[in-house]
């Protein structure tokens, strides 16, 4: 992915996602952050990184909100660490 654009729509859209998702936690919407947890998932598939796509299928696996919350904390903090260091690369 060398085109920067592309990589600032797709941490604009994994950060949309996130902000759903903490949305649905407030009103305590499992279904909902299982599903947004699903689409993550397949953006991170195609675009992400492993640990994204690791952390994006326990969302989608977990059955509680005590198991959603550390690792959406987690995600967001990989997501925030991978834009970081992508965005910081030179361009190919």
């Amino acid at each position: 992915m060398s085109d920067p654009s592309f990589i600032s729509r797709f941490y604009a859209s994994l950060e949309d996602y996130l902000q759903q998702l903490e949305q649905a936690a407030l009103t305590g919407d499992l279904a909902a952050m299982r599903k947004l947890g699903h689409k993550m998932l397949g953006l991170c598939q195609l675009f992400g990184t492993p640990a994204q796509v690791s952390l994006c299928e326990a969302l989608e696996a977990a059955e509680t909100w005590a198991v959603i919350k550390p690792v959406l904390i987690i995600l967001r903090a990989q997501i925030a660490s991978d834009k970081d260091s992508s965005i910081g690369e030179p361009a190919r």
